[in-house]
């Protein structure tokens, strides 16, 4: 039978102590970092906006997207939909998912229309974190006339790509 003996290093040593932040107080303090970023994120989101804004205004002044504007709106609307579902802005995370979903399928199959992705654009305004906030209600109706806009295109259902889509229209949150 032979013996192992390992050699007792500093770092073992903390390893084998017992103590440290339990389960809940961690996640509690990470919330708490976490909201003190919500005013910087809610700048980015804002840039993020205005950038799908001034794209979509550009292509209205030619009448079509190109698709270096298309990819573009799809960089910056996934900057809203990581952020917006980061700091629980479910409309928002919605609505932008939606606005990337149309984007991409109209690109994939090669069309440049305007008033699909100019309707998403606007109902990501509406639900911007500074703008004035919708009754749930409200989100609801503008979350379902996308939802019909997308279906008109042949792209995939909100409630599909979202599961928390049923959710909101159940609860109303």
């Amino acid at each position: 039978m032979k013996i192992i003996h390992f050699p007792k290093s500093r770092l073992s040593e903390l390893v084998a102590r017992a103590g440290g932040v339990s389960r809940s107080d961690a996640v509690a303090g990470a919330m708490a970092q976490m909201e003190t970023m919500r005013g910087q994120s809610d700048g980015v989101i804002e840039a993020a906006i205005s950038a799908v804004e001034a794209i979509a205004l550009a292509a209205c002044g030619r009448g079509r997207f190109d698709t270096e504007q298309m990819l573009d709106i799809l960089r910056h609307g996934d900057q809203i939909v990581t952020l917006a579902g980061t700091f629980g802005y479910v409309s928002l995370d919605i609505a932008s998912r939606s606005l990337c979903d149309v984007t991409d399928g109209l690109l994939r199959a090669g069309l440049d229309e305007l008033a699909p992705v100019m309707v998403h654009v606007q109902a990501v305004r509406l639900m911007a974190p500074d703008a004035t906030p919708l009754k749930p209600e409200e989100d609801q109706k503008i979350l379902a006339e996308l939802q019909k806009v997308s279906a008109h295109f042949h792209i995939g259902a909100l409630s599909s790509a979202v599961p928390q889509f049923d959710e909101f229209a159940a609860d109303g949150s």
